[in-house]
């Protein structure tokens, strides 16, 4: 089924930054987003020129907008995290600049960039974290935290990651080759998108293959994945050029692609079901679409990208065209399972103050826990927060299932429930367990009536479990 996106056009004009700076070239490449409570921080890799060799260097700035991207609220255009030191891998760029709310934390992936004299470049992956709500970030080491290898010699980078299904999930950008078009041209790069997995986010397994097929040749470039769980599926937008003619003919220009999956490991590709195509005649998108990313804003969709030559016009948005509900994974931040928690019925709400303080039970859901939620519109409506343990005996508790009254009855907590069962059988965890209040019989008959049983009982609540290895 074709996407239904909504075109807001270029929301940035990156033209602005050469008036604020001479040295700037403007640019405003790869926007990529952070949620905040009352808005959208959206950050991009401009480029300044090193007065003493003319060349210009890769830094990454933010423009904050309101959760509408209608207006700007706040604009810093300095670097917000500083480039690696004589040598290092991200010397001359960091771009792009990956943020990523991290179980409680902000922290960002970045891709260093570093010039070489055979070829053009090389890049590396960086990890920082921030301690003032993303205004800056700090480098946890000079050098990457994931970088070429011996399958994987050249150009890694990109990488994007998420955490689904109590993992780590890395999307990345990993050179295959360098090619000439002819004997005197310069070499142009081969790129292709891979997937790793990690328990910490820093110590990665990867896959070691091209994970999206090709659509052009053997030599088609792909980079910047950016990934969604939304509405049963994980969605991925990338973007994909030919290798030689790109710079100056549109038709071999970048253009944004997109595949899904059901398990995060195996993709389907099929552009043309995005529904996004370059824009009209003199626009600013009409020969280039590239550096997409998809992020979900209060239960919205929205896929923000780059047009033509690169990112120097700016950035643009689209928003997908939804009704009904939407199910997401880990989108929800604090102040939307605050505000959910008070909206829920009484008898829930004070059986969870006699356990803890709402706060503190949010605070440690975002910092713990892997959640699914539903939403209506952008309202969190319904949210199952679990804890996987993959050590000695493999199993998921479930922390909490709560749905807003209105609701309720309607089949949604079945079917967030079956969803992770179904996710654990396939995992090879052996039960799902639960406690449950000595008092809820409605709850307990719910429970009963999907399989679980009762295996211990102390004061005030029951365990319950249900055996997937039947």
């Amino acid at each position: 089924m074709t996407l239904n996106w909504k075109k807001l056009g270029k929301i940035f004009d990156a033209t602005m930054l050469m008036s604020e700076n001479p040295l700037s070239a403007a640019y405003a490449q790869s926007p990529q987003a952070l949620l905040l409570e009352d808005r959208i921080r959206i950050y991009f890799s401009t480029r300044l020129k090193e007065p003493d060799t003319n060349k210009f260097l890769s830094h990454v700035a933010f423009i904050d907008f309101s959760k509408d991207l209608e207006k700007v609220l706040e604009k810093n255009t300095n670097p917000v995290i500083p480039l690696g030191s004589l040598g290092c891998f991200d010397e001359h760029g960091i771009f792009p600049f990956s943020p990523f709310s991290d179980r409680g934390s902000m922290s960002a992936y970045t891709c260093g960039w570093s010039r070489r004299v055979s070829v053009s470049v090389e890049t590396a992956t960086g990890l920082s974290t921030s301690h003032d709500n993303g205004l800056t970030f700090e480098k946890m080491g000079a050098g990457p935290v994931f970088a070429n290898d011996m399958q994987e010699p050249c150009l890694v980078g990109d990488s994007f990651v998420r955490y689904f299904n109590g993992t780590y999930h890395m999307w990345y950008m990993f050179g295959e080759r360098w090619v000439k078009e002819t004997e005197t041209s310069a070499p142009d790069r081969v790129y292709k998108i891979g997937h790793a997995v990690s328990q910490d986010g820093i110590n990665w397994l990867r896959d070691h293959k091209q994970i999206i097929t090709d659509k052009l040749h053997d030599n088609e470039c792909q980079a910047l994945p950016s990934v969604v769980y939304f509405n049963d599926l994980y969605h991925m937008v990338f973007c994909y050029r030919d290798v030689f003619g790109f710079r100056t003919d549109p038709e071999k220009a970048y253009r944004i692609g997109y595949a899904t999956s059901q398990d995060c490991k195996t993709w389907k590709r099929n552009d043309e079901e995005l529904g996004l195509s370059v824009g009209k005649k003199n626009a600013w998108d009409d020969g280039m679409m590239c550096y997409p990313h998809l992020k979900v804003v209060d239960g919205k969709l929205i896929l923000l990208y780059n047009g033509n030559t690169f990112g120097k016009e700016g950035f643009g948005v689209a928003v997908l065209e939804h009704d009904g509900l939407s199910y997401t994974q880990n989108e929800s931040r604090n102040w939307h399972l605050i505000s959910h928690f008070k909206s829920l019925d009484k008898n829930f709400t004070n059986e969870l103050l006699r356990r803890t303080s709402i706060e503190d039970y949010a605070d440690k859901l975002i910092s713990k826990s892997c959640r699914f939620e539903v939403w209506e519109k952008e309202k969190l409506i319904g949210v199952l927060a679990v804890y996987f343990n993959r050590e000695n005996t493999p199993f998921v508790f479930i922390s909490n299932i709560s749905l807003l009254s209105d609701y309720q009855g309607r089949g949604i907590a079945n079917t967030l429930l079956s969803k992770l069962i179904e996710y654990a059988k396939n995992s090879g965890l052996l039960y799902v367990e639960l406690e449950v209040s000595a008092e809820n019989s409605r709850a307990q008959l719910f429970y009963r009536k999907l399989g679980f049983v009762e295996t211990e009982s102390k004061t005030g609540f029951l365990t319950l479990r249900l055996d997937l290895s039947e």
